[in-house]
């Protein structure tokens, strides 16, 4: 199989069953074409919905496109052409991994510009196409662009219903349409709602509420990405609590527990809000800097040192933390970088804790 083949079965062709049993999200969601690693399994569902879309646009649209040219819709004809021609080179864009002309949101707008046009200027029975617009807009958009597009579609299409059908059809198509509205809203609030649940379940760490191992790894992924392709610097500081086996051997594990949340807290206070906390392992905690040097990793680490160890985190014993620092190197894979992290920790307890060593070459 050709490189290209092989790109167009991963983003568009991958056999569709697995996107409906465990471990489809895992399966689908790798790459994106910006480069950005998402797991949220929403976005991942919009975005397959999306690239299926095209798909259907560039194997339905161009009969459509013929049979309004044979009956003199010109215009009609000529944008349903245009829409087929941007859908395939969207589709050309998304094997060669690069940003699609036809986004979501210009697919969306286009799709209710058509729909309202025909169904004034056009039979009456464009305006059932409507059923299938709102699903789409749920599919496609986040939730609130969706409602306001529903409204927007609602208040455009009722009134050519009455124009087109009697009274009686009208009512009919006008108390069905909201009926499905009200019921696919409600459909994918609970799935947002359960979604997000089970996100936050799967990417953050019960105890501390700080993202876990599983995030930590797909950030350090996107850390390293976003450094080949644009040259932006990151940092890593590892921390780990000092002698924490005897602070739960002495005091019982709920007082440890109790003694990791209030380093997060601790650590919040000191770190900015696009710099990520996660939770490594047991009592090792890791930060990505994003736009952070050497330098200011190293001065942050030391307050980070310092704060602890005067935070009080118990209140007749002394906790501190060892922190080991790297910055992302050229051409470095996410491995090396926390193994030179890693090492940088190490050194840092084996010259007696409570500080901060800083490792800036492999080896």
């Amino acid at each position: 199989m050709s490189k290209t083949a092989g790109k167009w079965r991963e983003l568009l062709l991958i056999d569709f069953k697995q996107y409906f049993f465990p471990g489809a999200v895992e399966a689908a969601r790798a790459k994106s074409p910006s480069g950005f690693i998402d797991s949220h399994p929403l976005r991942v569902y919009k975005r397959i919905a999306h690239h299926y879309s095209l798909i259907f646009l560039v194997l339905i649209l161009p009969f459509f496109a013929l049979y309004n040219l044979s009956v003199a819709q010109y215009w009609l004809s000529g944008v349903e052409l245009f829409v087929a021609i941007l859908a395939a080179l969207s589709i050309h864009q998304l094997v060669q991994g690069r940003d699609v002309l036809l986004t979501p949101e210009v697919y969306v707008f286009g799709s209710m510009v058509i729909l309202i046009y025909a169904s004034y200027a056009l039979k009456g029975h464009n305006i059932l196409w409507s059923y299938c617009l709102v699903i789409f807009l749920y599919f496609m958009l986040a939730e609130s662009m969706a409602i306001l597009l529903t409204i927007v579609l609602l208040l455009a299409v009722v009134p050519a219903a009455f124009m087109h059908f009697s009274i009686g059809l009208a009512s009919s198509f006008l108390i069905s349409i909201l009926v499905c509205c009200i019921m696919v809203a409600l459909f994918f609030r609970i799935l947002h709602r359960q979604e997000d649940l089970l996100h936050e379940l799967a990417t953050t760490d019960p105890l501390t509420g700080v993202l876990n191992r599983r995030s930590f790894n797909e950030r350090l992924a996107l850390a390293v990405d976003m450094h080949k392709r644009y040259g932006q610097p990151y940092a890593m500081i590892v921390l780990d609590v000092d002698l924490f086996k005897s602070v739960n051997d002495t005091y019982g594990h709920s007082v440890g527990d109790r003694v990791l949340r209030a380093l997060v807290a601790a650590i919040r206070k000191r770190i900015r809000n696009n710099d990520e906390l996660f939770r490594y392992g047991g009592e090792e905690f890791a930060l990505i800097l994003p736009q952070t040097g050497e330098v200011e990793a190293r001065v942050l680490a030391q307050d980070l040192c310092r704060h602890v160890a005067s935070s009080q985190l118990l209140h007749d014993r002394e906790v501190t933390v060892s922190l080991g620092v790297s910055c992302l190197l050229a051409d470095e894979t996410a491995q090396c970088w926390l193994d030179r992290c890693d090492g940088a920790l190490y050194q840092a307890k084996e010259e007696g804790r409570n500080r901060v060593c800083v490792k800036a070459v492999c080896g």
